[in-house]
Order: structure tokens, then sequence, then C-alpha cells
């Protein structure tokens, strides 16, 4: 009897167990009254817009531009959301006031040089760009680039001419032997070099074009030439600059050009980094140098020095050609 009663509790034990697992298993399935939090899509974002309007060419500044909350749909693809982007940048095209600005609108200082256009666009307001021919000596053996500032040197060359024809001058030999005769040694040029422009900057060295052509190439047997170049030569170096552009206002412009047009020697003195001071020069001519280094001009004698090769041997004079 007492067996049976165990057998029945045991039964009974496990039948509630059974229940309340079957309870607890269909109360965690039971959908959730909350609802569930679906993420938000914004509506609007912060992109640069323009404040002020910005000419083509213009410079952006802070006071042209700020971020601004724009509605999403009112955004185009390109739209700036950086203003450090835009500072400093030059407009490609105009920009009215209210504008998205874009990436594709602005470009930098380096972006134009390399593409070699829009070249107005980096001339500041009150200057002209010229362009001034240039080798290895006027250049400062070519270490003159752009951004840099330079001053203009130039060296004119005067002779005596005749007031009424403008005419050089002969100096005419009169005497018994020689009525009306002239010598034929040319006269002699006097010359005067001084400082002409000061603090000019360089806009750009060489070309202004993205494709340029090499004087290396055009030599004959270049490419160029019309013959290729064999396989396995080594390419030639590119071919050094010629003539860069220059930044002057319009008076300094007129004055470059004139000493050009009058065959004045033109040299290119590039200043150190951060130095724009303006000074003042004393044209420099032939008593300048005597009187301010003492150089004394010899008397003339009727002797001279003996002339000796490297070696101390006497240097002698080249033999006759042969006729």
């Amino acid at each position: 009897m007492r067996a049976g009663r165990i057998f029945v509790l045991l039964g009974i034990v496990l039948g509630l167990g059974t229940m309340l697992a079957a309870l607890f298993i269909l109360s965690s399935n039971k959908p959730s009254s909350q609802p569930i939090a679906l993420p938000t899509v914004p509506t609007t974002e912060k992109v640069v817009v323009a404040v002020q309007p910005v000419g083509e060419g213009t410079k952006v500044t802070p006071q042209t531009v700020e971020l601004r909350e724009k509605e999403v749909s009112e955004v185009p693809t390109g739209a700036l959301r950086n203003i450090n982007q835009a500072l400093g940048k030059i407009a490609r095209v105009a920009i009215y006031q209210g504008q998205v600005v874009e990436g594709s609108m602005l470009a930098s200082e380096a972006q134009i040089l390399a593409e070699g256009a829009s070249g107005a666009t980096l001339i500041p307001k009150g200057k002209v760009a010229m362009a001034l021919p240039i080798d290895k000596l006027s250049s400062a053996a070519y270490a003159i680039q752009p951004g840099d500032f330079v001053d203009v040197l130039i060296t004119m060359r005067f002779i005596d001419v005749d007031e009424q024809s403008q005419t050089k001058l002969p100096l005419t030999l009169t005497g018994d032997n020689c009525p009306g005769c002239v010598p034929s040694n040319p006269q002699i040029e006097r010359y005067t070099t001084q400082l002409l422009v000061q603090d000019a900057q360089i806009l750009k060295v060489g070309l202004w074009s993205s494709v340029t052509v090499s004087r290396t190439a055009m030599a004959p047997g270049g490419v160029e030439g019309g013959q290729p170049a064999q396989q396995g030569q080594p390419t030639p170096p590119p071919a050094l600059p010629d003539l860069l552009t220059v930044m002057v206002n319009q008076q300094d412009a007129l004055v470059i050009k004139y000493a050009r047009e009058s065959g004045a020697r033109v040299d290119l003195a590039l200043r150190s980094s951060g130095d724009h001071d303006v000074i003042t020069t004393e044209p420099v001519t032939l008593d300048y140098m005597l009187a301010r280094f003492g150089i004394v001009v010899p008397p003339k004698r009727p002797y001279t020095l003996y002339t000796f090769t490297a070696e101390g041997k006497p240097k002698e004079a080249p033999a006759p050609t042969a006729q």
C-alpha cells in the first residue's frame, strides 16, 4: 500500500513539473506588447554654403563661406562638408550667395598651374603677368621657382648719335694726308647697370601649358624630327625652361618692355624668402666702379708684360696658317 502511494505522489510531482515547464515556454514565446524602435534617418546635414557671392578667380575666405544645415534632398553629390576644404581655394566659376559649394567649383593654385589653364585667376588685382626670356645666368642658375620674388636688373648700352639724323657718329679723321677719312673701328659702347623693378613675384616657370614640347625631341633624330629614338638609349633629360612669367604692376610692365625693346640686358636676382624690403640703389657705371673700389687706370707705357704659359714657358705666337 505504501509503495503504491509513493508512485502516485511521484506521478503528481512530475505532472506539475511538466505543466510549469510548458507554461514557461509559452510565456517566453509570447510577442511583446512594446513596439520595436526603428533607426531614424536624418533629413538634414551640414554643408559648406556661400554667404557672399564669390566671383570667378576669387579666393575663398572665412568671410565668404560657412557651414549650414540643408535638407538632404537639396545637397548635391559633390558638396563640401568641411569648411577647410574650401578656404584658400580659387573659384573656377562664379558662386552665388546661398549656393552649396561643390568640390568641382574650386581649385588650388597648384592645380591651376599643373593644368596650365585659367592663369588669370592667379593674378591679384592691380597686377599683370608678362613673360621674360631666361637662361642659366639671368635666372640664378634656374633656381627661381613659382611663388619666388625677384629683382629685375638691367644693363643699358649707350653710343653717340647725330642729333638730327639719329645715326651713329663716326670719328672723322682730318689731315693733309687723309682728308675726310673715317676709322674702321666701331664706336665703343658705354654701359650703365641699375636695379629696375623690385620684389616682383614669379607666377610660372616655363610654358603656360600642361603639354610642353621638349627642345631635345625637336632636334634631328628625335621623335619630332622624324626619326624615333633607338631602343636601349637613355631617355634625354627634360629641356631647361627658356622663359618665365612674372607679375608686376602696369607701369613696371611698360618699363620692362621698354628695356627689352631697346636691347638692354635683363637679369633676375632671386630674393631671400620673406624679404620684401624696397631699397635705393645707385646706377653702376665705369666711373662708379673706379671711384668706389679705388681702381687705378694704368698709364700708357712703351712696354708691357711678357706672357708665360701655365708651365712657366714663354707663350709663343701661333704658327702662320698655310695658304
